[in-house]
């Protein structure tokens, strides 16, 4: 609860901040969450300026940390910071800092003075130990002054990563909201925006101009690159900070269902064709955002489960009824998994894809069809002319099969691709489009008995060229379903279901393997798991910053 540790910068008065835990219903926060009316989870709240008795001033931040690990954890791996967040439509800044956090929190350069009432640290005598004596909190030394963790049983201090010393801030990681602007503390140019993607169309917000009922989920991307990939691979801690504009109100308060930064098995979103030598992003900035998505941990994404249509009946086929498997584990709260793509600034003629390359090539040939899920227009925002194509492709780079889906349709809709035994030996070799619509290509010459890699992304095909003896008749058609705007960022979400064995295809002879989590698996992730608030660890003071 501080002012940047910056020289010369005050230090924030601990009588204006306050966080606790609070039951909220899970359906509150995720209507389409699988559980009971009754069903509550804890989340985080923040109140800043002590509802009116203390008051911000203009420029005036607070904040509190949570410490993910004492070592640090390797984050270089993962792409998005996932939070969902109730807001007070206060105006005010919002900003998320992950990296290690300056442990000098009230400004006094002192750890530990040898006395209980005076020190950061419980642990006077430096033995490692609690004793019975200094369970009383540390010392905040701002006026007019706090003590932090007082009988909790826990060894509370401001030494966030427990090394005997007051550090500085370590420079690893990023700030994601209002303090990054560019700088060396982003990584992005543009900076790093609070990316919204609760409603129809994702927006970059950089306010707390929202509030309930509704929950917002951002997905913010951490963009990661080869240049900032050390800066990632140690983060100790995430620091969540307000700061006051002239516009937004002197007290507020912020609730906090979920701090994760999430990565999966897929690589990072990149711009350009992997089988075309040198190409990448072009003037235009095209990119891509990849993100694991579930139904328990973000609200705006639509369980096949409860799809309706082929995509309930591929679940039932794959995984038996949801009632069965909600007795099985004794919960209605099942988490359903797929991948989302989120991309921007698709011109025409313009790719973007990710990569999931096997440790070790897999074997499809035995499969008589490979099948999978899209979820067409995921934000709802999309013109569905079909210029913008899905694709899938099996193998290498530049040995591969591909399916292609234009995306010219709203919700889940399945795929299904041919698998074909063009010699007749009993090993498929060959892919064929077997869903009205779809385009297969291949290049080089791919196997199905050694796929290395799964390649998913989306291209931008131009429409083709009109002769000019009816430009009159084709501009009026195309005018009627123009592009949208090159700047807009649209989602769509795949998810690739089953290979079916060669044989019989009926649902009762069919063998199938699934290609994708089962339900209640998670992606992998860090997350700050904001159900124990952070003063029960004595790290996450006012001024721990």
């Amino acid at each position: 609860m501080a002012d940047r540790l910056e020289p010369g910068r005050r230090r924030g008065s601990p009588n204006r901040l306050n966080w606790f835990s609070e039951d909220v219903s899970i359906l509150a926060i995720n209507p389409r969450a699988q559980a009971n009316s009754g069903e509550s989870q804890k989340v985080l709240n923040f109140d800043y300026g002590a509802g009116g008795a203390q008051p911000l001033a203009n420029g005036d931040e607070v904040s509190i940390v949570f410490p993910f690990s004492i070592s640090g954890v390797d984050m270089s791996q993962k792409t998005v910071l996932e939070v969902v967040m109730l807001g007070d439509n206060s105006g005010n800044e919002l900003n998320f800092r992950l990296g290690g956090i300056d442990e000098n929190a009230d400004g006094s350069g002192l750890l530990n003075t040898g006395n209980i009432n005076t020190s950061r640290t419980e642990d006077v005598n430096n033995d490692g130990i609690l004793q019975p004596a200094e369970d009383v909190g540390f010392l905040y030394g701002v006026a007019p002054g706090a003590r932090y963790g007082a009988g909790n049983g826990i060894l509370d201090s401001v030494d966030l990563n427990r090394n005997g010393f007051l550090n500085a801030d370590d420079q690893t990681g990023a700030d994601f909201g209002y303090f990054c602007t560019g700088g060396g503390n982003c990584t992005s140019a543009a900076g790093n925006q609070l990316h919204d993607v609760t409603d129809a169309v994702p927006v970059d917000r950089t306010v707390i101009n929202f509030s309930g009922p509704t929950w917002h989920t951002f997905q913010i991307p951490l963009n990661i690159s080869t240049a900032t990939l050390t800066r990632f691979s140690n983060i100790k801690q995430v620091r969540i900070s307000i700061r006051k504009t002239v516009a937004g109100t002197p007290n507020g308060t912020l609730k906090f269902a979920r701090i994760a930064v999430v990565g999966n098995t897929w690589q990072r979103g990149a711009a350009g064709d992997p089988a075309i030598a040198g190409s990448g992003a072009t003037a235009n900035g095209e990119s891509l955002t990849v993100t694991p998505v579930n139904s328990v941990d973000n609200p705006t994404y639509t369980p096949i489960y409860n799809a309706g249509g082929e995509a309930t009946q591929v679940f039932n086929d794959l995984y038996g009824s949801l009632s069965a498997l909600q007795r099985q584990s004794n919960t209605k709260n099942l988490s359903e998994q797929g991948l989302q793509l989120e991309y921007r600034n698709l011109a025409a003629g313009t790719t973007v894809y990710t990569k999931r390359v096997f440790s070790r090539a897999i074997d499809i040939s035995q499969h008589r069809y490979f099948n999978f899920l899209v979820f067409g227009s995921a934000d709802g925002g999309e013109n569905l002319n079909g210029q913008r194509r899905f694709f899938l492709r099996a193998g290498s780079d530049q040995d591969y099969f591909e399916v292609q889906v234009p995306i010219n349709f709203t919700g889940w809709r399945k795929i299904r691709v041919l698998q074909d035994d063009t010699n007749k030996d009993s090993v498929m070799d060959t892919w064929k489009s077997d869903t009205p619509g779809t385009v297969v290509v291949s290049s080089g010459n791919p196997s199905l008995q050694q796929v290395g890699a799964l390649t998913a992304g989306v291209k931008h095909t131009p429409p083709p060229e009109i002769p000019r003896s009816t430009a009159g008749a084709s501009s009026s058609t195309r005018s009627t379903s123009p592009s949208p705007s090159p700047a807009s960022a649209r989602r769509i979400r795949s998810r690739p279901i089953s290979r079916r064995r060669a044989g019989p295809t009926s649902a009762s002879s069919t063998a199938r393997s699934t290609a994708t989590s089962r339900p209640r698996r998670r992606s992998s992730r860090t997350r700050t798991t904001p159900r124990t608030p952070p003063t029960s660890t004595g790290s996450a003071s006012p001024g721990s910053r």
